[in-house]
């Protein structure tokens, strides 16, 4: 006979495994907003390089950024892959699960379990401990597998996502010297234009003035 105990703590291994999944998610979703946004960086990088007359030092540290991204989203892939089919396998152990507590008691491989201090009938015969070790062995696989993923998560923002970052870092101060300079050109360019145009009126006035020289 099986208490209520073992299946009690099975649906504590499932909430569990619940708990880890939505962490990961939520990493996921964390890291593919942080991509979104270096992409627009550089995005706005490549213009402004461009402006600049294709700056080289500046187009290597981008396509450093975006080679790391690239590797960031095929990492991010893999899990996502992986993330989906353990959101499968959850579905199915709750359908399992389920099912067992909708099946009459004599025909249930997973439920028929008597209330502490109680006894069940002969022909309701609770789950055998293979069933219960084996369902707590696929939880159990389940669950080492969705930590194993939450690590390689964990190995790779602080790591990868840095790299990333820090090339960033140093783009965008290339980036901020060559908007100071391109201000100054503007400046100079500026100053040109005004200039000429006082020297075009001082070439008039000279012009008027040897007129009336003339008469």
């Amino acid at each position: 006979m099986t208490n209520g105990n073992d299946l009690e703590k099975i649906k504590k291994e499932r909430d569990n495994l619940k708990k880890q999944k939505i962490i990961m998610q939520a990493k996921l979703k964390q890291k593919e907003d942080k991509i979104t946004d270096l992409n627009q960086k550089v995005r706005e990088l490549q213009i402004k390089a461009k402006e600049s007359g294709g700056n080289q030092n500046l187009a290597e540290k981008i396509d450093r950024i975006e080679e790391e991204i690239a590797r960031s989203k095929k990492v991010n892939k893999q899990l996502r892959s992986e993330n989906n089919r353990l959101m499968k396998e959850l579905e199915e152990t709750k359908k399992e699960l389920k099912s067992a507590r909708k099946q009459p008691k004599s025909e249930s491989k997973l439920e028929a379990v008597s209330v502490p201090g109680q006894q069940t009938q002969a022909n309701q015969e609770g789950p055998s401990a293979e069933e219960l070790e084996y369902l707590r062995g696929q939880l159990q696989k389940k669950d080492n597998t969705i930590s194993q993923l939450t690590e390689q998560l964990q190995m790779i923002n602080p790591q990868q996502m840095a790299n990333v970052g820090g090339s960033y870092m140093k783009v965008r101060k290339l980036n901020a010297k060559i908007r100071e300079l391109k201000g100054q050109v503007e400046l100079a360019k500026k100053s040109e234009a005004s200039m000429k145009e006082r020297l075009l009126q001082m070439e008039r006035e000279k012009a008027r003035d040897d007129d009336l020289m003339k008469w």
